[in-house]
């Protein structure tokens, strides 16, 4: 077993204890000596409409998030 197994094992024994499920998808394991990945086909797409139309706002998502309350330095 390896480390990044044996770490999740604990994790997920760790989580049982708090009483969360911990049965979802498999986690991402980063593969040893991976250091690149090639762009998936919306990445590609996204980088040839920025090449077409470099000033284009078209995809960006404004969005206004208002938090009320003590901020908590540690949580952020």
């Amino acid at each position: 077993m390896s480390i990044a197994e044996e770490e999740l094992e604990l994790l997920s024994l760790l989580l049982e204890e708090e009483g969360i499920k911990s049965e979802t998808d498999p986690p991402l394991i980063k593969k040893q000596g991976l250091t690149e990945a090639p762009a998936s086909f919306q990445q590609q797409r996204l980088w040839f409409l920025h090449e077409l139309e470099p000033t284009s706002s078209a995809y960006n998502i404004c969005t206004l998030l208002r938090l009320d309350g003590l901020l908590q330095v540690q949580a952020l």
